[in-house]
């Protein structure tokens, strides 16, 4: 996909500006065809599952969510290690401290 855009702008800039533009518009027209059939599937993949109207992960994605609630938590650390403090945590922890 990268490489098919950056072959578009090179075609567009170096002389072949129609074969760049039909190029970049097919590839445009697949993207969007691949995205709408991409929706449907996901739309239907979890039919018929029994898990499907519990109301925790299920198993299929269990191991997806502890490898975010991991990263998460990583990611947390680091930051807190940094002693970083977004502006807008400063503006809500400086109100809290004044009251």
């Amino acid at each position: 996909m990268g490489m098919t855009i950056v072959l578009c702008v090179y075609l567009i800039f170096f002389g072949h500006f129609l074969l760049g533009v039909f190029s970049a518009a097919l590839l445009i027209i697949f993207w969007k065809v691949y995205l709408i059939f991409r929706q449907q599937q996901k739309r239907h993949d979890c039919d018929g599952c029994l898990e499907f109207h519990n109301n925790e992960i299920c198993t299929g994605f269990s191991f997806q969510a502890q490898r975010i609630r991991k990263y998460e938590k990583q990611a947390t650390q680091i930051v807190l290690k940094s002693g970083y403090v977004p502006k807008s945590i400063r503006r809500v922890l400086g109100s809290k401290q004044k009251k």
